[in-house]
């Protein structure tokens, strides 16, 4: 694991010998590096800071990493005795080493505890062949002339985890799956026999995941016929110049298309459908037209499944209540709290269902008015107890105080027009915390918006943008930043 100071130091040092920046922006982005390496994260329910390496998953964690390596190499291993003297080739993935060594296994080992006794931060492990060794996910085989052969390489715990044939995905993702896995194949294994055997495996393992035959083959097809150019093997001769035709040809073929993000539902065609329709519309105007391009292309989103709903952002783990908003059995506003678990739109017929498992207590809520003599309703939110919004309003609506959208509808309609209420949905807390107020804020407008609360019957104001603005507020800042840089 590196030390956070010696991985600041170094990137710092790249950064001088490599680069022409300035040397206040080189301060400044190992200011940010600092801040980046400083993370905190959840296990169990308790808070951690991490006080070295970097998480994984950080967008700069691969660079981070091969910058240390690259200094330790140049400070400490290539000028070794040992290095220039039996390292007869040399190569590095990360912190994954290859190398050939001339001399005795002795000699091997000596240099293994050489390299682990150069740093207190990194461990070296060895695995050493003069047959086959793997690195990667290769498997590098010394014939009996002297060249070498590779093949795909799989560790002895590994599953046949290829997506499942019935999985919820468009279908070209099957069929990238399929053409992904053989490309794999066919660079991986030089020769034809090598490259024939992974194939019958990678059948096999295909059909096992309920894949079909006719469409493996097809793709299979297609795959064979780049053998020669874009899916060659690595070590052949072909690999350079045919990659270098496949790269001319796609960026000839590349055309201005505008990305459309769309959820991936069954009916998912219709949709596309109805957008394809009337695309034509956007060409009328030059401009847009060179912006959008010719047709659209589509990226799917995926939606809710179990684990999204089952599972609580912060790593807790909950079940869906059974009930939606019930009473707390020990404050005045009891009797106001609506006990149903549904809200029909009265314009649309819009059916929503709601399960928070909440009651006159709870705290972070998103909540909706019903009007019992009307079909009025009001969506509001609060971060104290409900039972304390709901004293609030029936105290507006007992002095007339027209500022609140309940009292202003009692007073216009009568005073038969009273309110029950019931949550819409609740907004649960992280350890991390955050701006709990603004989200809540976003969360109403969204519930808005979705039951058009802000047109009659609904008795909320005019829709603002607001409280989206200013919750993203402090995103565009950093985005400026970033580009000012």
């Amino acid at each position: 694991m590196i030390p956070n100071s010696r991985g600041i130091d170094s990137v710092q040092n790249y950064l001088k010998k490599n680069t022409s920046m300035d040397s206040s922006l080189i301060e400044l982005l190992a200011l940010f590096l600092e801040i980046i390496l400083e993370n905190v994260f959840v296990f169990g329910d308790e808070l951690y800071i991490q006080n070295d390496g970097i998480a994984m998953g950080t967008s700069c964690a691969n660079s981070y990493a091969n910058i240390v390596m690259a200094e330790w190499e140049k400070e400490t291993l290539f000028p070794s005795v040992e290095f220039g003297q039996y390292v007869a080739f040399y190569k590095r993935f990360v912190d994954n080493l290859f190398l050939i060594w001339r001399g005795d296994e002795a000699q091997l080992h000596h240099f293994e505890s050489f390299m682990n006794s150069t740093t207190s931060y990194l461990k070296f492990t060895m695995s050493h062949s003069r047959d086959c060794i793997s690195f990667l996910d290769i498997d590098i085989i010394k014939l009996v002339n002297g060249l070498v052969n590779t093949s795909v390489h799989r560790k002895t715990c590994y599953k046949n985890t290829l997506l499942h044939r019935t999985s919820m995905h468009p279908l070209h993702v099957f069929e990238n799956v399929i053409k992904g896995q053989t490309m794999r194949a066919s660079r991986l294994n030089p020769t034809e026999d090598g490259f024939k055997k992974e194939i019958v495996k990678l059948r096999d393992r295909l059909v096992k995941r309920s894949y079909q035959e006719d469409e493996i083959d097809r793709t299979l097809t297609d795959t064979y016929s780049l053998r020669e150019t874009r899916v060659c093997p690595y070590f052949s001769s072909r690999y350079s110049s045919g990659s270098s035709e496949v790269k001319r040809q796609e960026s000839r073929s590349r055309s201005t298309t505008l990305n459309i993000p769309i959820y991936y539902t069954s009916d998912v065609s219709n949709i596309k459908q109805i957008i394809e329709k009337h695309w034509g519309i956007l060409s009328v105007d030059d401009d847009i037209n060179n912006v959008v391009g010719v047709k659209p292309r589509y990226t799917y989103k995926n939606k809710m499944n179990l684990k999204n709903l089952l599972c609580h952002k912060n790593g807790g783990r909950y079940m869906s209540s059974s009930f939606n908003t019930t009473p707390c059995g020990s404050c005045h506003q009891c009797v106001l709290i609506n006990t149903g678990n549904n809200f029909k739109q009265p314009i649309t017929g819009q059916v929503f269902f709601f399960f928070t498992g909440t009651n006159c207590r709870s705290e972070n809520v998103i909540y909706l008015a019903t009007c019992m003599a009307c079909p009025a309703f009001y969506v509001g939110k609060t971060n104290r107890q409900l039972r304390e919004r709901i004293r609030e309003h029936v105290y507006k609506m007992r002095v007339g105080d027209v500022t609140n959208a309940l009292a202003k509808h009692q007073k216009m309609a009568g005073f038969s027009h009273t309110f029950t209420f019931f949550v819409l949905q609740h907004i649960h807390t992280t350890l991390r915390g955050g701006n709990l107020e603004a989200y809540t804020l976003e969360m109403e407008l969204r519930w808005i918006i979705r039951c058009r609360a802000d047109s009659k019957p609904g008795l909320n104001d005019k829709v603002s943008l607001q409280a989206i603005l200013k919750r993203r507020k402090i995103d565009t800042t950093l985005r400026r930043t970033q580009a000012n840089i």
